[in-house]
């Protein structure tokens, strides 16, 4: 499977995000997105089931600094670096190199 992503600001926000569409296809999605990253060296440090918000939330360590990845079960997953625009482009380029990845962000 070949997951569409935009990169983008979030809602509300001056921070830029990944929104990648994985069709509830989670864990298969994370071991290809651990693989696509691998240069940067990624860790999973927790994971949480949230329940009432209906997403699991994963933070990962890497060289560039900390990531979460939220995976929703309406088929969406969005990767964060609060504060750090270093990390994020960087996880964002080596997405762009990885044949599993398919970039669709719009920069007009």
């Amino acid at each position: 499977m070949v997951y569409d992503f935009n990169y983008r600001k979030g809602y509300s926000s001056q921070d830029y995000l990944i929104e990648i569409i994985i069709d509830n296809d989670n864990k298969a999605f994370l071991l290809r997105f651990l693989q696509a990253i691998a240069l940067i060296s990624p860790s999973i440090v927790d994971a949480w089931d949230l329940w009432m918000n209906d997403e699991i939330m994963i933070n990962v360590n890497t060289e560039y600094g900390k990531i979460d990845v939220s995976m929703d079960i309406w088929g969406f997953a969005f990767i964060m670096s609060n504060e750090n625009e270093n990390c994020i482009r960087k996880v964002y380029e080596l997405l762009k190199l990885d044949s599993n990845f398919n970039d669709i962000t719009n920069y007009t």
